[in-house]
């Protein structure tokens, strides 16, 4: 017999459990095709359990719990799987904050703040976060910011987060990366019409981008063989299927 999960709010134990659910992940859709979503219910309506199903969907520090939605409702949407475990999500809970003075309603809020950090805790010191970002993030960690510090501090860590996944670096509009080596192509013909290809079709030559750049590090690359001048870099969200097929057009020509 399914137990009935009186006063569990985090989805994983609920599944874990076997626990009585009744199927919500319907709601991962409308999240899906609204920029804002605000959800009013009273006390024990689950608001809390939803927002920890969200989480453990959209999480990319939850891929190996994505088995917690075999066979519920949103397992049946393709287009909504695409998302699952894909994105930094910052999920807090500000229903313990019941302190009668705004001092202690800031300590409690700080808290709140570095617990949150602590799943970020391997990035904090990234050199893609400026030294102003990486002094305030700390700050925030260490609970000693201060109280203007901490009114920005979700706007801020937000913008850290999507700066470190580069949701908005313009690597992700770009379908090809390639770098020229040193090396003279005037013998390599494959090379030189492949290069003729991607400036055609828009894709990036950037010279010189590996070793100076500094999101260089999220890229994966490919030679075309050991001896080629040519090394592709791609951006492994969106690209390694089109370097797949670029290169085996070159091994069958």
């Amino acid at each position: 017999m399914k137990i009935v999960p009186t006063g569990i709010e985090n989805f994983k134990e609920l599944i874990d459990k076997d626990a009585c659910y009744v199927d919500k992940t319907n709601l991962i859709e409308k999240v899906l095709k609204e920029k804002v979503v605000l959800y009013t219910r009273p006390r024990r309506f689950g608001k809390t359990l939803n927002m920890s199903m969200l989480y453990y969907f959209f999480s990319n520090k939850e891929k190996e719990n994505a088995y917690l939605f075999d066979g519920l409702n949103i397992s049946k949407n393709k287009e909504a799987l695409k998302h699952q475990n894909q994105y930094p999500v910052i999920f807090i809970s500000l229903k313990d904050m019941k302190e009668s003075k705004i001092e202690n309603q800031l300590v409690k809020f700080s808290y709140i703040i570095a617990r949150l950090l602590d799943q970020f805790e391997d990035i904090l010191d990234d050199d893609i976060f400026n030294e102003r970002e990486k002094k305030l993030l700390k700050r925030y960690h260490l609970n000693t910011a201060s109280k203007n510090e901490l009114s920005e501090s979700l706007l801020t860590i937000s913008l850290c987060l999507r700066k470190y996944y580069h949701q908005d670096c313009s690597l992700n509009n770009l379908k090809l990366i390639y770098d020229v080596r040193q090396e003279s192509l005037e013998n390599y013909e494959i090379e030189q019409t492949l290069l003729k290809v991607c400036l055609k079709e828009g894709y990036a030559i950037l010279h010189d981008f590996i070793e100076s750049n500094q999101y260089s590090k999220y890229l994966q690359y490919q030679d075309l063989d050991i001896s080629s001048p040519i090394s592709f870099y791609y951006h492994l969200n969106s690209t390694n299927k089109i370097l797949q097929n670029i290169i085996q057009l070159i091994e069958k020509g």
